[in-house]
């Protein structure tokens, strides 16, 4: 099944079959040509920095002795000795 275009060109009776009001693939340039653009001018939105000044302060220190990570090595050290004593136990 062909798809054929219509394109204006002129008055609305003179519609013909396969017409374009631009060369054929010059639609693919044009696109590519606004993507390019659109991406130089994002440059400039994302690069937008408040002025300059000095750093911020550090941050405190935390209270907390251990982490997530610390206790969650700690709970599988716990697991493996239980069924190790487990394991000596039946054996």
């Amino acid at each position: 099944m062909k798809i054929t275009r219509l394109a204006y060109m002129g008055d609305f009776h003179n519609l013909q079959p396969n017409t374009y009001c631009m060369k054929k693939g010059s639609n693919k340039y044009f696109i590519i040509t606004i993507m390019i653009f659109m991406m130089v001018l994002s440059v400039y939105v994302v690069s937008a920095q408040p002025g300059g000044g000095p750093p911020p302060p550090p941050p405190p220190p935390t209270a907390v002795p251990f982490g997530g990570l610390e206790l969650l090595l700690a709970a599988g050290a716990a697991l493996g000795i239980k069924k190790f004593v487990d394991y000596r136990k039946k054996g």
